[in-house]
C-alpha cells in the first residue's frame, strides 16, 4: 500500500528530470533568473504573501501553546494600617499587618477533553501595634503567621470522544489552509512573471523579425529605384516596393510599441530594465512529452493547493462541530484542597485541613442556540463537500486538458519546423524569381511575411507548451518558484 502511494511522486520526479532549461544550441537566458529574483525582491503581492505565511506560522505556534501546561506565578503583597480601634473600654492605636502571598497555578488540557488545574500558595502575615494591651494580642511584639495551601481540580465535559483531536485538528487545519493559500498565490505570481518574461521575449523576437524584413525591403527599394531609373523596372514595380517598405515600417512601429509595453510592465512590477534586447531562441522547457495523465491526476487530486485548502476547511468545520458540542455538554467538576496554618510564635498553633468538592453543570435552556449552530455547521459542511467534489472534477479536466495541450504542441512543433523549412525555401526561391522578373515585389514580401509568421508561430507554440507544463506542475502542488530557480542555477551554473 505504501509503495503504491509513492508511485505518483516517483513518476513526477522522473518526469521533472526530463525537463530542460536549454537547447543544444544555446544557454538559457540569465534574465529568467533575474525575473524570479526581482519577483521576490520587488513585487508587492509576493512580499504580502510571504508576510501572510509568517503570520500563519506565528499563529500556529502560539495556538499550540494551549496543548501544553499553562503555568502562572503571582506574588501579591498587601498591608493594612488600623488608625484607631476601640473595643469595650480598650483603645488601640498603631495596629498594622502586612501579608505576602506568592502563588503558583497551572492548567492542562487532558486527552479526554477535560481541564486539569493545580495551585500552590503560601501566605506569610506579620502584624504589630503600638499602645496599651489589645484584645487582639497580649504582646507588643510582631506576630507572624504562615498559611500553605494546595489544590487540585478537574472539569470534565461529558463528551469524551474526539475532543482533544478536534482541538489539535482545528489548529493544524487553520495553518494548513493558510499554507496552501500561500503556495497557490506564490505559484500564480510565478506563472504571471513567466508569462511577462515570455511576452517580453516574444516582443523582442517580433521586433527582430520586422527589422530584418525592413532591412531587406530597404535594400529592395533602393535597388528597384536605381534600376527603375535605368529602365529595367516599371513604375508599378517601384510603387509596390515602396508600399512594401511603408507597410514594414508600420509593422515595426506596432512591434516596438508592444515591446515598450512589455518593458514597462517589467519595470513597474519587477524593477527590471533589460539592456540587451536580443531575443535568441525561446527556451523549450520540455525535452520529451512522456505524459501519463492518470498519475498526474492522482498527484494533483492529492496535492493541489486549492483542494488542500478545501479539505482543511472541511476538517476545520468538523472539528468546530465537536468543540461546539463539548462546550454545550454537561460537565462534572471535582477537586480536593489541603491547607496548613501555623503561627510562628513561642507557643505556635497549627491547623491542618483538607476539603473536597464535586459539582455538576448543565445548560437546561439556551433558546435553541446550540441546535441552530449545529445545523448551521451541518449546512456549511454539506455545501463545502459539494464544492470539493466539483473542484476535483474540474481539476481532473484541467490536468487532462494541459497534458493534451503539451502533446498537441509537441506534435505541432514538428509540423511547424517543416513548414518553416518550406517557407524559407519558398522565400529564397522567390528572391531568385524576383531577379528574373517572374514575381513582383509584393509577392516576395508576402512570402517573407509568411516566413515571419511561421517563425513567430514556432515561438508562440513553444511558449504555450512551456506555460501548460508549468501550470501542470503548479496544479500538482510543486513550489514553482523554488523549483525553477534551482533548475536555472543547475543549468547555467549561476
Amino acid at each position: 500500500m505504501k509503495a503504491r502511494s509513492m508511485a505518483p511522486k516517483i513518476f513526477l520526479t522522473v518526469f521533472l528530470t526530463a525537463v530542460l532549461l536549454q537547447t543544444p544550441a544555446e544557454e538559457p537566458s540569465p534574465m529568467l533568473l533575474q525575473v524570479l529574483q526581482a519577483l521576490e525582491e520587488h513585487h508587492p503581492a509576493f512580499a504580502a504573501n510571504e508576510a501572510a505565511l509568517a503570520a500563519a506560522e506565528a499563529g500556529y505556534s502560539s495556538g499550540r501553546g494551549v496543548l501544553k501546561p499553562q503555568v502562572e506565578l503571582s506574588t501579591p503583597l498587601s498591608g493594612t494600617d488600623y488608625l484607631r480601634i476601640q473595643a469595650a473600654e480598650t483603645e488601640v492605636n498603631g495596629l498594622y499587618s502586612v501579608t505576602a502571598s506568592p502563588q503558583f497555578s497551572g492548567s492542562y488540557l487532558l486527552p479526554s477533553g477535560g481541564n486539569l488545574s493545580v495551585s500552590l500558595s503560601d501566605s506569610l502575615q506579620v502584624s504589630n501595634y503600638d499602645g496599651s494591651p489589645s484584645p487582639y494580642s497580649q504582646s507588643s511584639e510582631a506576630e507572624w503567621a504562615n498559611t500553605l495551601a494546595a489544590s487540585l481540580g478537574i472539569r470534565q465535559p461529558l463528551v469524551f470522544r474526539g475532543v482533544y483531536d478536534a482541538t489539535v485538528s482545528r489548529l493544524e487545519t487553520a495553518f494548513n489552509t493558510e499554507a496552501a493559500n500561500y503556495l497557490s498565490i506564490r505559484n500564480s505570481l510565478v506563472l504571471q512573471a513567466l508569462n511577462d518574461f515570455y511576452e517580453y521575449k516574444l516582443s523582442v523576437f517580433r521586433v527582430d523579425l520586422v527589422r530584418w524584413r525592413q532591412k531587406n525591403d530597404q535594400e529592395m527599394f533602393r535597388r528597384v529605384e536605381r534600376e527603375f531609373e535605368m529602365g529595367l523596372w516599371s513604375k508599378g514595380t517601384l510603387v509596390q516596393a515602396q508600399a512594401s517598405l511603408l507597410q514594414t515600417e508600420a509593422d515595426l512601429l506596432k512591434a516596438e510599441q508592444a515591446l515598450t509595453a512589455s518593458l514597462r510592465r517589467l519595470s513597474s512590477f519587477y524593477g527590471l530594465e533589460p539592456a540587451d534586447e536580443t531575443a535568441g531562441e525561446i527556451v523549450d522547457l520540455l525535452e520529451r512529452a512522456d505524459q501519463k495523465g492518470e498519475d498526474l491526476i492522482e498527484t494533483a487530486l492529492r496535492d493541489n493547493p486549492d483542494l488542500v485548502k478545501l479539505r482543511n476547511s472541511l476538517a476545520g468545520l468538523e472539528a468546530d462541530r465537536i468543540l461546539q458540542a463539548k462546550n454545550h455538554a454537561p460537565s462534572i467538576d471535582a477537586g480536593v484542597s489541603y491547607s496548613y496554618n501555623r503561627t510562628l510564635q513561642e507557643d505556635p498553633a497549627e491547623t491542618h485541613s483538607i476539603s473536597f468538592n464535586v459539582g455538576f453543570h448543565a445548560s437546561l435552556a439556551d433558546g435553541g442556540t446550540f441546535q441552530d449552530a449545529q445545523r448551521q455547521l451541518g449546512y456549511q459542511i454539506e455545501g463545502l463537500s459539494a464544492r470539493l467534489r466539483e473542484e476535483e472534477k474540474s481539476l481532473q479536466h484541467r490536468v487532462q486538458t494541459l497534458t493534451d495541450t503539451i502533446e498537441r504542441n509537441t506534435r505541432l512543433a514538428e509540423l511547424y519546423t517543416l513548414q518553416e523549412e518550406a517557407a524559407r525555401f519558398d522565400y529564397e526561391s522567390g528572391q531568385k524569381d524576383f531577379e528574373m522578373g517572374q514575381i513582383t515585389s509584393k509577392d516576395l514580401m508576402e512570402r517573407q511575411v509568411h516566413l515571419e509568421n511561421i517563425t513567430l508561430t514556432i515561438q508562440s507554440n513553444t511558449i504555450e507548451r512551456n506555460m501548460a507544463l508549468l501550470e501542470l506542475y503548479a496544479l500538482t502542488g510543486i513550489d514553482m518558484f523554488q523549483w525553477l530557480r534551482n533548475r536555472i542555477k543547475e543549468e547555467t551554473g549561476l
